[in-house]
This record gives C-alpha cells, sequence and structure tokens, in this order.
C-alpha cells in the first residue's frame, strides 16, 4: 500500500498528539518513523505507532516527552528522557553534540531513560 508523505505525515503527528505528545515532539518522531520506512527499515517506521499507543496505554512510556540535560561538560552531554519518545531525546542530543562539536571540535552526548529511538540513520 502506498501513502502520500505529507498526508501521511500529518495523520502521524495527530495520532501522536492524540496519545499526548507536543506538537513539535510528534513532528519530529512523525519525520524518523516516516523517514525509516522511506528507506526500507518498516521494522522502525510507522508500524511502531501500535507498540507506542500501547506503551502509553499500558503506562509505560510518559507523553509528553520533555527530555532534560542532566549533565553538560564542555564537549560531553548526558540527556535524560524521561520515560519519554526515543527520537524526541535523540533530536535534543544531536542537537546539543552537534553544538558541542562546533565549539569544542568534537562532542559526546549520552541518552538515559528513554524509549525506542527509532532509525539512527535519521
Amino acid at each position: 500500500m502506498r501513502f502520500e508523505v505529507g498526508e501521511l505525515k500529518k495523520d502521524v503527528i495527530e495520532i501522536l498528539k492524540a496519545l499526548g505528545e507536543s506538537t513539535k515532539g510528534a513532528e519530529w518522531v512523525a519525520d524518523c518513523l516516516i523517514k525509516a520506512d522511506m528507506r526500507g527499515v518498516n521494522t522502525h517506521g510507522v508500524y511502531l505507532l501500535k507498540t507506542i499507543a500501547n506503551r502509553v496505554k499500558e503506562g509505560i512510556l510518559k507523553l509528553p516527552t520533555e527530555p532534560e540535560i542532566i549533565i553538560n561538560q564542555d564537549a560531553t552531554a548526558v540527556v535524560d528522557g524521561k520515560n519519554g519518545l526515543g527520537p524526541v531525546a535523540g533530536h535534543i542530543a544531536v542537537k546539543v553534540c552537534i553544538e558541542k562539536a562546533r565549539q569544542f571540535g568534537i562532542g559526546m552526548v549520552l541518552i538515559r531513560n528513554t524509549n525506542n529511538i527509532g532509525s539512527l540513520a535519521y
């Protein structure tokens, strides 16, 4: 089955928001899931929406995702995902890592307390 990417993204965002995610977080997760599907990595794509919904229902996953930078030193940092959506914590970690690499020539950011981070190629 084929879907128009723009329409699918809108639908995925709405589903994630209905589950309790913020608009920005839902956009990041939708983009991550859809890009995985577009690369042919269906195990990390929109297929995960059912798992996400089940985890929210069972209290395993906390939405909205509100990651926090808990350690921030020179070229390193640690992001606590606060048991939210992995792609949201991942997005924050990548932004911080890029900033650190620009400043120090290298950056390393770890993520803890999160759920499936999705396709790392994203």
